[in-house]
């Protein structure tokens, strides 16, 4: 019985021994497959056209970027260098991020070095050991990009899927989001508010509760009801948007509305004053990226863009303010008003 005991165990010990050779095998072959990018050497050319990209990037125009002579004692290998003025708005460490992302983008083998002469920033560029580009970056009291001021409102957040609408507002971004009179709405103010969010509310003619709707059938007095009942609950309301392509808009209850509110000193503004971006995620980037760059804004701009669509624009959103596009809250611009 303990021989046969024995054998047993042989056998069995045998048996891993084999499968773990055959598995060991296998991962061996897989790793031997895996083969490291090597990083290249890149020429002086491309590591310019890379370092003037990056500068695009930011929206920094041409005349702030001027080619200069090199020293009598820099290395022939020295092809390009510059002097480079910047706005106080943009800080040269972001800028020498973007142009590290550039370089290791496509495995290039750099070497980046920065030091501080004469309160000026010195960056070094480096491919393989030869140094192909210096830059002299500075910042300039009197320049700046042209770029716009935007204030964002997200239509219909409150249509989403509440884990997709919680995503939306958990963002470390500003915007304010648009409510219609409701019980829903009144209570996903502390929602919006504890994410550090603002909110405005849109009267026009989806408003179906009783609590806060208005109608010419209605009396004075119970029209007043209403609009106590709609000031009390959303009191945080950056301010009251009114769309004057409404029936509401067009009906003898607007003009008690408006008396209302001109008395009571609230904030309000006319849909139509808004610029409402529509379509699809390409179109409304597009829209997007003209409103902030293309009319170069000589004054703040409040936006609408679908809740849905929003997430799909982060993109976007990094790029213009990496162009100098200024991203604030509505009320800042309601306010100025």
């Amino acid at each position: 019985m303990d021989s046969l005991r024995i054998k047993t165990f042989v056998v069995l010990i045998l048996f891993v021994l084999t499968v773990a050779a055959v598995v060991g095998n296998v991962l061996l072959r897989e790793t031997s497959l895996i083969v490291p990018l090597e990083k290249q050497e890149i020429s002086g050319e491309e590591l310019n056209a890379k370092f003037l990209l990056s500068l695009k990037n930011f929206g920094l125009n041409d005349e702030w970027i001027r080619k200069v002579k090199k020293l009598k004692n820099d290395p022939d290998s020295l092809l390009f260098t510059y002097r480079v003025d910047v706005p106080k708005d943009l800080p040269i460490p972001l800028l020498i991020k973007e142009i590290n992302i550039l370089l290791e983008k496509d495995s290039v083998l750099t070497d980046i070095k920065e030091k501080k002469i004469a309160g000026r920033t010195v960056i070094n560029i480096s491919s393989g050991s030869d140094l192909k580009l210096r830059a002299e970056v500075d910042y300039k009291d009197k320049i700046s990009r042209s770029a716009g001021t935007i204030g964002i409102l997200l239509d219909g957040i409150s249509k989403l899927e509440p884990a997709y609408a919680k995503e939306i507002l958990l963002q470390p971004e500003i915007f304010a989001v648009i409510m219609i009179p409701s019980k829903f709405s009144a209570s996903y103010i502390d929602t919006v508010i504890s994410n550090s969010k603002e909110f405005v509310l849109l009267l026009n003619d989806e408003i179906t509760e009783l609590d806060y709707k208005f109608s010419a059938k209605y009396s004075e007095k119970r029209l007043k009801s209403s609009m106590e009942k709609l000031v009390k609950s959303f009191k945080q309301a950056v301010c009251f948007l009114i769309d004057d392509t409404a029936e509401l808009y067009s009906s003898s209850v607007y003009k008690f509305i408006d008396n209302h509110i001109q008395k009571s000193k609230l904030k309000y503004r006319k849909k139509s004053e808004l610029l409402f971006l529509t379509g699809s995620t390409e179109e409304v980037a597009s829209k997007l990226r003209t409103a902030a760059l293309a009319e170069r804004l000589n004054e703040p701009r409040l936006v609408v863009i679908p809740a849905a669509e929003y997430m799909n624009l982060m993109d976007t959103i990094m790029e213009l303010r990496k162009l100098g596009c200024k991203f604030i809250n509505p009320s800042e611009i309601i306010s100025a008003k």
